[in-house]
């Protein structure tokens, strides 16, 4: 999970970058235009045509561009070649190639070995480059001036890259986090609070009401005949049911903390709250509950809840709490379902 979320992230960056990389090929093809150095206008008129369809697809096909920022090096290095070849390493466009380097360490479908490899290439193709071609007479010559000045745009350009990358690499990996966060304390299906997130909660709450001697109660329900839908109807329909209910119980902002106990079974942490607050809130949510029409083959299926509230008593924990709440729930359920029950 931690993986799909980082490269989730990592696709969207390289989605955000790729205007910028557009724009710097467009400004090098005018300059090469204007030079009339041709072979490199035509190299970096294909090199912004594609992409120009790289941003165009990657927005209608995320999985295509997804797999293009896996090569990003490799078209970075091949693009720089002929700038090397026709104008001499000296310009600097080699110097491209490094501003991909963090883009290869935070690709997490990649090992360590892989990772490796690349780095390696980037660094022969660096060698080749500062120490081999430098050697060589370029194909193109142009003045020492012009040649010094693209060399500092490169450079400059190179750094810039790098500081770009590296902000929008910490922003994607601080929005992972805060998303891998969220994974760990919800329920994937409802989006509702899971148990071991609710009961680090309840526990500072607990702690909380103790020491400034507020209330607090605790509502725990369940979906009546929950079984029976799944059976009669399916999981999918089961599925939806919850989703459904949960939904409800989010648009009553009026507690705290809702949570997916476990199956079909809710709890809501309600601080500040008196038992008999809480049973009208329930009160309230049966209600609505009971009006829901949840669709099956064009056909409506009604949906009710069983409700147990009790109020945390002085010196008790809220386990003591809930524990008095599932036995007011399960009176609930012996006398016909479909109604509020308050522990005594």
């Amino acid at each position: 999970m931690n993986n799909d979320v980082l490269n989730e992230n990592l696709h969207q960056f390289g989605l955000r970058f790729r205007p910028v990389v557009l724009m710097l090929n467009i400004l090098f093809g005018i300059y090469f235009l204007v030079a009339q150095i041709w072979p490199l206008v035509l190299c970096y008129s294909i090199f912004a045509f594609r992409i120009s369809r790289l941003i165009i697809v990657g927005r209608q096909n995320p999985m295509a561009s997804k797999q293009a920022i896996d090569i990003v090096w490799l078209v970075v290095l091949i693009q720089s070649l002929p700038s090397v070849l026709i104008l001499g390493p000296e310009a600097g466009f080699h110097l491209h190639v490094l501003g991909t380097i963090p883009m290869i360490f935070a690709n997490e479908r990649w090992g360590a070995l892989a990772k490796l490899k690349r780095i390696l290439i980037i660094a022969i193709y660096f060698v080749i480059c500062e120490l081999l071609l430098i050697h060589v007479e370029p194909l193109y010559t142009m003045s020492l001036n012009s040649i010094h000045a693209l060399d500092s745009v490169n450079i400059l350009f190179t750094l810039t890259m790098l500081s770009l990358m590296s902000y929008y690499l910490n922003l994607t990996i601080a929005e992972s986090q805060r998303q891998l966060v969220k994974l760990a304390n919800t329920d994937p299906l409802t989006g509702l609070l899971n148990r071991r997130s609710l009961s680090e909660l309840a526990d500072k709450e607990t702690s909380r009401a103790h020491r400034s001697k507020n209330n607090l109660a605790i509502v725990i329900c369940d979906i009546d005949y929950f079984k029976k839908l799944n059976d009669n109807y399916g999981h999918d329909f089961g599925d939806q049911v919850l989703k459904c209910v949960s939904q409800t119980m989010k648009d009553i902002r009026s507690y705290e903390y809702q949570c997916r106990w476990g199956g079909e079974e809710f709890v809501l942490v309600l601080p500040e709250a008196s038992q008999q607050q809480a049973a009208q809130l329930a009160e309230r949510l049966r209600i609505k509950i009971q009006s829901l029409q949840i669709p099956y083959e064009d056909q409506p299926v009604p949906v009710t809840m069983t409700f147990g509230v009790a109020q945390m008593q002085q010196d008790e924990d809220w386990h003591a709490t809930l524990a008095r709440a599932d036995a007011a729930l399960y009176e609930g359920k012996e006398s016909g379902r479909n109604r509020v029950i308050q522990a005594e």
